[in-house]
């Protein structure tokens, strides 16, 4: 369990967790990394719940970027990637047959980039259901990256895009 104000990384991810362990808690107003990812998780088999008013992250690494079969919630957050090129804010790969398990609650997420930024980016697969309780995004998910929102769609308004959001 982490309570805290900021976490703050010039050149590397300012959470990082990996490793398999008991469930976890993040709790803080902003985790920001000026050069990688703010939060950085890999092989958690149990459920970490980050709880953030605010994560920003740069370029390809992504705002959350989660590998193997790392299990997280983001809670209450604003994703945001100050990257104009390789912005990407969620970025989710694939190790030794082992798929990253994602669940938003809440979750505004804004790409630097609108034209060739991602909200939500797989490596090393496609295709994944990630579980959505509300989400906010200033580009449209990619359809080629077949991500499926198990519970918010467009239809109920869910999952929202809007331009607008920054």
């Amino acid at each position: 369990m982490f309570i805290g104000r900021n976490i703050f990384s010039k050149d590397d991810s300012a959470v990082d967790m990996s490793g398999n362990n008991l469930k976890g808690y993040v709790k803080c107003n902003k985790i920001i990394s000026e050069n990688k990812n703010g939060v950085r998780s890999d092989d958690n088999d149990q459920e970490i719940v980050v709880n953030s008013n605010y994560i920003e992250g740069h370029s390809l690494y992504g705002c959350i970027y989660l590998q193997g079969d790392a299990n997280i919630l983001i809670k209450n957050a604003k994703l945001f990637n100050n990257s104009s090129s390789d912005s990407r804010c969620l970025v989710l790969e694939k190790l030794d047959n082992n798929t990253p398990n994602l669940t938003l609650n809440n979750v505004k997420s804004v790409t630097g980039n609108l034209v060739d930024g991602s909200i939500i980016f797989l490596a090393n697969f496609d295709g994944i259901e990630i579980k959505n309780y509300s989400l906010f995004t200033n580009i449209y998910l990619d359809p080629s990256e077949n991500i499926t929102l198990l519970i918010g769609k467009l239809i109920n308004y869910l999952y929202i895009t809007s331009e607008d959001l920054t």
